[in-house]
């Protein structure tokens, strides 16, 4: 992967903008980008659980080894940075929906809640067709749900429902429960628990790890 950045980078700055080679190396180097940060946060995390498992068994001695996202967060940036490159220079081309997507996640892992935020509202608006339409109305859902403006939540929860082969729909329904709860409609909040748990049974099969905790804290609340 670092060989295949290193020799991209390049590239794409000597290609012409009218080069039809040139965007598709862009989305390239964006999804190698993303990759590279997302390894590099897994290896920030693994060596602090290491430094603060070595601190806590030798005695607790010296300082409390802290957790560093300085390099994860700097490849972060370079996803933003080119992500913004590709909206601007190539703004009706191919795939301009999941470099969007992309853009926003990435502010999202960087806490710049409100610039993801409008950047899942583009994609929505603009790319009502994308298949990534669900996981922005999710990702609105949290951004209101954390404001704790609950009817706006409420709302983009509500949006995900209308995926139901989608993923993150159970998740949704689960969250869009406690909009309910929070808003004092405590019959509409059970019923969305309810529906968690009948959408994890009818598909036992593929309920496996965080579906079947999801399915177990919906079953805590409706007491099923």
């Amino acid at each position: 992967m670092d060989n295949e950045l290193r020799a991209m980078e390049p590239l794409v700055s000597k290609l012409p903008k009218k080069s039809e080679q040139r965007p598709e190396i862009m989305r390239r180097l964006i999804e190698n980008l993303h990759q590279k940060a997302t390894l590099t946060f897994f290896n920030e995390t693994r060596q602090y659980d290491q430094s603060w498992k070595q601190w806590d068994e030798g005695g607790r001695k010296g300082p409390e080894p802290k957790f560093s996202m300085n390099v994860s967060k700097m490849w972060t940036s370079k996803v933003i940075q080119r992500c913004q490159q590709f909206i601007t220079e190539y703004p009706e081309k191919r795939g301009i929906d999941e470099v969007t997507f992309q853009l926003a996640y990435a502010f999202d892992q960087l806490g710049q809640n409100k610039e993801a935020a409008q950047y899942y509202s583009r994609l929505v608006q603009k790319f009502p067709n994308s298949k990534r339409v669900a996981d922005s109305h999710y990702a609105l859902g949290e951004f209101y749900f954390a404001k704790l403006d609950f009817a706006k939540a409420l709302t983009s929860f509500s949006e995900v429902a209308r995926f139901t082969r989608a993923n993150i729909r159970p998740y949704a329904e689960f969250k869009a429960g406690w909009c309910y709860y929070n808003l004092q409609k405590y019959e509409e909040a059970l019923g969305k628990w309810k529906l968690v748990v009948s959408l994890a049974n009818a598909n036992e099969a593929a309920a496996k790890g965080t579906k079947l905790r999801l399915k177990d804290e919906a079953g805590i609340v409706t007491g099923k």
